[in-house]
């Protein structure tokens, strides 16, 4: 039986570490691995009928694949609040807590601000991105030393491929690079 929990904590981790941005969506309900899927994803855009929760103790188990997820996207007080009261959060307040960035009331508005967060992403060099995502979930886990050596040394690899040089130009031209289509 642990090995098949341990395996939504897998799941997890993938789709916390994937090199591409992730974005959700959440509408309604989302409370113990949904709540932690939205708290894996990069970019998170809550419909005002989103509602957040850690339920489990009030029915004697707990979310124990989602734990680390949660603590990091809503800190350590935050969750302890949630754990301990099964209280369930709504959109707003979600928003506030930074579950998601976007709060949104229609699903026009949420088709729009997907939109725009795609275009946004589509914009970045894919190598570049994956690094710094790679770099800012490493803030988690390593001491700041080890980050800031490794961060040197990424940013010598990607200035030594031709995409930096590419890049740089269509900057200090006022266009756009090779990687961005349109």
């Amino acid at each position: 039986l642990v090995p098949a929990y341990r395996q939504f904590g897998d799941a997890l981790l993938a789709l916390n570490t994937l090199p591409q941005a992730t974005v959700a969506i959440v509408e309604g309900s989302a409370v113990g691995g949904g709540f932690g899927m939205a708290c894996c994803s990069d970019v998170v855009i809550l419909h005002a009928s989103a509602r957040f929760g850690v339920p489990e103790p009030k029915v004697g188990f707990i979310p124990s694949q989602i734990i680390p997820f949660l603590v990091r996207r809503l800190g350590e007080g935050v969750l302890r609040d949630l754990a301990v009261t099964g209280r369930v959060i709504d959109a707003a307040e979600a928003h506030r807590l930074g579950v998601g960035r976007h709060l949104c009331t229609t699903a026009a508005e949420i088709d729009s601000t997907l939109d725009a967060v795609i275009e946004d992403i589509l914009r970045l060099e894919p190598r570049a991105l994956a690094t710094v995502k790679d770099l800012v979930l490493a803030c988690a886990t390593h001491d700041d030393r080890t980050v800031l050596d490794d961060a040197a040394e990424r940013l010598v690899g990607l200035l030594r491929r031709p995409h930096a040089s590419l890049g740089i130009k269509a900057f200090m031209a006022k266009t756009s690079p090779p990687w961005v289509k349109g």
